[in-house]
């Protein structure tokens, strides 16, 4: 479970955000237009999906056969051996912090403001998630797959916005495919073709209703398929390899690896890794640093509440080590946790959003990102 960290140092309000501050507000984003290097930056998630996909279907292949591979597919998925041990803990340290810094982000909370409104936001921010644990206490069905939906839609807009960010805003596709493809992959996909690699684990989210979210998620696959061709034509048609490039990377990482692996590698090094370049570069733009500058701040700012995160999680790991009903139990609370923590989590980044605004090189004016 993500832990949240509470603190903010008064004396990183520099001239430049208080400038930035006046001219837009504290709520906002400004990110500078991606130039070369943010743009391989961005696309290294692509990279990431696609290589995992292929040392997944590679390792039975090259070890069993073509027949062992189709039976690990036909199973739940398959992984590359000791290498899925690796992804893991790398998406584990890239993805922890990129939730664990909100109540840091002065998006979220003004730097400047007094430790009362710090611990109002504190308690609204966590306040939200406990509700969303208690209303799954009660109604675990409805309730999981209203968490789920939610997270298409914050996944899905937290790519349509890299799309802005690079510069891919049109009128077509409608941002409702690139949302509705991107953002369903990673939670239709790994339900619908690999739900019986999560059986147990849907069984004790959704108190014993676990063939409704298998069907549902079923049902959603030819729809979000159907987005995802969306896209792909669309970007082929402008010449846009990479944006072509990023349905298909996502398609082929759910399909063929474990729903465990593909998601790990999806939160770590795709949704967060993008989260945190794009944190970076408002940070650098905000403060009128360098993104190495920023980037330090930031690890520094996620450092505790990552260490105290992966400390709770490598103890419990122990503790329920070779115990599979305890096991099973610890991954359940620990993934209720990050989806209702998600809920206060997305309203932030949603705020953020809708006052995102991306900038012109040097010398140009700012535009606002929203189509």
């Amino acid at each position: 479970m993500v832990l949240v960290a509470v603190h903010h140092d008064r004396a990183r309000v520099t001239p430049a955000l208080r400038a930035d501050r006046l001219a837009t507000g504290p709520e906002h984003q400004v990110l500078p237009a991606a130039d070369r290097r943010w743009r391989v930056i961005l696309q290294l998630p692509v990279v990431a999906a696609a290589a995992t996909a292929l040392a997944a279907a590679a390792v039975p292949l090259v070890t069993h056969g073509p027949a062992a591979l189709l039976a690990d597919l036909q199973d739940g998925g398959a992984s590359p051996g000791p290498l899925a041990a690796v992804l893991l803990v790398a998406s584990l340290l890239v993805g922890l912090p990129h939730g664990a810094v909100d109540l840091l982000r002065p998006e979220t909370v003004d730097p400047a403001a007094t430790p009362r409104a710090r611990r109002r936001a504190t308690v609204r921010y966590l306040g939200t998630a406990a509700a969303a644990v208690l209303a799954w206490l009660l109604a675990p069905l409805p309730v999981l797959l209203g968490l789920l939906a939610l997270s298409v839609l914050h996944f899905g807009t937290a790519d349509d916005v890299t799309a802005r960010w690079l510069g891919r805003s049109r009128p077509a596709p409608p941002a409702a495919a690139r949302v509705l493809a991107l953002g369903g992959i990673p939670v239709a996909l790994p339900l619908g073709l690999h739900g019986g690699a999560v059986a147990e684990l849907l069984d004790a989210l959704t108190g014993g209703d676990v063939d409704v979210v298998r069907d549902a998620a079923r049902l959603a696959v030819p729809v979000v398929l159907a987005a995802a061709a969306v896209v792909v034509v669309d970007a082929l048609a402008h010449r846009h390899g990479p944006a072509a490039l990023e349905p298909v990377a996502l398609l082929a990482l759910f399909a063929v690896a474990t729903p465990l692996l593909a998601f790990a590698v999806y939160f770590g090094l795709w949704h967060s890794w993008r989260q945190v370049a794009r944190m970076v570069a408002a940070d650098a733009h905000r403060e009128g640093t360098t993104a190495a500058a920023a980037l330090r701040a930031l690890v520094r700012a996620a450092a505790l509440p990552t260490a105290l995160t992966v400390a709770v999680a490598v103890v419990a790991v122990v503790a329920t080590r070779g115990d599979a009903d305890a096991g099973l139990a610890l991954l359940t609370v620990a993934l209720v946790g990050v989806l209702c923590l998600t809920v206060p989590h997305a309203l932030v980044v949603a705020r953020t959003d809708k006052h995102l605004v991306v900038g012109q090189p040097a010398g140009g004016s700012p535009r606002a990102a929203r189509p």
